[in-house]
């Protein structure tokens, strides 16, 4: 129950979709069968939580390191530990940028401590002191209380398991991105799996276990009326406002919903982020403003993006203005604030006739 008021999970859950939120069961199973020593529907398990995002082997790789530690099966425990970082080196230095047409998009975000794996564990070596300041800064400690205090501190009463959300804990304590930071985004979903079993443990240890869980859940409950996602306490003194916010369906959504229904299916599309999950069934989807191989663009002006910044500003509504501008692209739809661009081929005007506009 506590698992399920979590705010880092309610968040994972409702912002939007990310492939990583699935393994956050699936982690969780994967660690019942390896603390019962049942090793196949481990490797099941693990093998599919590794699938929902690059870093997620190195959990795994960590589930080996405390397998070995707390129950003391070295061989299995490093086996499980090489493999996960093997898999995860893989992922990030072969797959990532084979598709990416590059080094990892994501390498940016880590800049100021050396902006490659590699270059993090320079600096981890050479200035170890500069990691720590980065990582526990005010925003740090803010977001490290946010993850601990709703489980009521008992995660802590276990550090072995901890060990399972170091990985992921410390790529969102370094970055320079600061959702990495807030439990209001997904980024926290690989960290989740760890301190929950942490917090189980945890718990086990206290002399009054049942009553140590009921606090815990407790805490958890108390912690959705500032961080959680909860869609209830909008209308208390200092209650957060933002989950009611998420979860109505506004007429600007539904006019959206209307006009992406123009899009054939089966075209290849670039939109902005809040349009993407209308469009996310389609074989491919690109991230506005990447537009090279789409012949679809739909933005929307009122909330503008560029690739994964979701709040881009002025950024964003420069790149829908240079889109205007550009002759390759007319628009063949608007309403509301959102546009849907059709790229006008060579030698014949755009299909889809004049826009409609309304506000």
């Amino acid at each position: 129950l506590a698992y399920l008021l979590y705010p880092p999970l309610e968040w994972a859950t409702l912002s939007e979709f990310h492939p990583v939120t699935v393994s956050c069961p699936l982690l969780l199973f994967a660690f019942w069968y390896l603390d019962e020593h049942r090793l196949l529907p481990f490797a099941l398990f693990a093998g599919a939580a590794a699938l929902g995002k690059e870093q997620i082997p190195l959990v795994i790789a960590a589930m080996g390191i405390w397998y070995a530690l707390a129950r003391r099966r070295w061989a299995a425990g490093a086996a499980i530990a090489l493999l996960g970082t093997a898999t995860a080196v893989v992922a990030v230095e072969v797959v990532v940028p084979h598709f990416s047409e590059g080094e990892s998009p994501f390498y940016g975000r880590y800049r100021e401590v050396g902006g490659s794996p590699a270059g993090v564990l320079e600096t981890a070596v050479t200035d170890p002191g500069h990691l720590l300041a980065e990582g526990f800064d005010a925003r740090g400690l803010s977001y490290l209380a946010a993850l601990v205090l709703p489980l009521a501190g008992a995660s802590l009463a276990a550090p072995l398991a901890v060990l399972v959300a170091l990985p992921d804990l410390a790529l969102n304590l370094l970055s320079s991105v600061e959702n990495q930071t807030s439990v209001e985004h997904h980024y926290a979903a690989g960290v989740t799996p760890g301190l929950v079993v942490a917090a189980v443990f945890g718990a086990a240890r206290l002399p009054r276990p049942t009553a140590a869980a009921l606090v815990v859940v407790a805490a958890a409950l108390a912690a959705n009326y500032r961080l959680g996602a909860l869609p209830v306490w909008h209308a208390l003194p200092g209650g957060a406002a933002r989950p009611a916010q998420l979860v109505r369906v506004s007429e600007h959504d539904r006019r959206s919903a209307r006009l992406l229904e123009r899009i054939p299916d089966g075209a290849t599309v670039s939109a902005t982020n809040t349009l993407g999950a209308h469009l996310s069934a389609r074989r491919r989807v690109l991230s506005f403003p990447r537009v090279t191989g789409a012949g679809w663009v739909a933005v929307d002006e009122t909330r503008p993006s560029l690739l994964d910044r979701s709040a881009a500003g002025e950024k964003g509504r420069r790149a829908i203005a240079r889109l205007r501008r550009d002759p390759r692209w007319r628009i063949v739809a608007a309403d509301d604030g959102v546009l849907v661009f059709r790229r006008v081929r060579a030698g014949r005007p755009a299909a889809g006739g004049r826009p409609t506009a309304r506000s």
